[in-house]
């Protein structure tokens, strides 16, 4: 999930191009409620959310588990306070039922 325009998101394709299916949400326009009639969500038992590490990540956690029925968040890379050499741009979680 990201919070920016389109241009900034392309800056992750490469990311992107890692997985099978990836979605882009833009936070700021009430699209994560798109997430509560997901039809690829409804076809599995877990995916992988990419959150902008400036962002308030525990909320968006908890309003994603709320609106999708999952109910597990396992953080597979997260920003490391302090140096800056050592922060990454966005958090990962695995989420699952």
């Amino acid at each position: 999930l990201n919070p920016e325009n389109y241009f900034n998101h392309m800056k992750f394709l490469p990311e992107m191009m890692l997985y099978d299916q990836s979605l882009i949400l833009n936070t700021t326009r009430g699209e994560l409620d798109v997430l509560a009639q997901d039809p690829l969500l409804e076809g599995t038992d877990q995916f992988i959310l990419s959150l902008r590490s400036y962002m308030d990540n525990q909320t968006l956690l908890n309003r994603i588990l709320d609106l999708t029925g999952y109910t597990q968040v396992e953080p597979l890379c997260i920003s490391a306070s302090g140096d800056p050499s050592r922060l990454v741009e966005s958090n990962l979680y695995l989420v699952s039922r």
